[in-house]
């Protein structure tokens, strides 16, 4: 699914797509419909691995790494 999104994002010259407000609006208005569908799942993958090399965290630490972990994927999201 993200596949045609990414490619109405913008101007396409391998699929001969017009340069339109229209189409890349479509594309973000999309794209902002399935990311969290894909990000959803990013979060809780990342708190597993770390514990899993960690086995020997804390309540306290865990709950810090979940912490960081949410800031760090949240600051990538706002970067871009």
């Amino acid at each position: 699914m993200q596949f045609p999104v990414q490619i109405l994002n913008g101007p396409s010259q391998l699929f001969d797509l017009p340069v339109s407000l229209y189409l890349m609006g479509a594309g973000q208005f999309l794209q902002g419909l399935l990311d969290p569908y894909i990000l959803v799942f990013i979060l809780p993958e990342m708190i597993d691995v770390v514990e899993q090399k960690y086995p020997q965290l804390s309540e306290k630490q865990k709950a810090k790494l979940a912490d960081l972990s949410s800031g760090v994927l949240n600051g990538f999201l706002g970067i871009g």
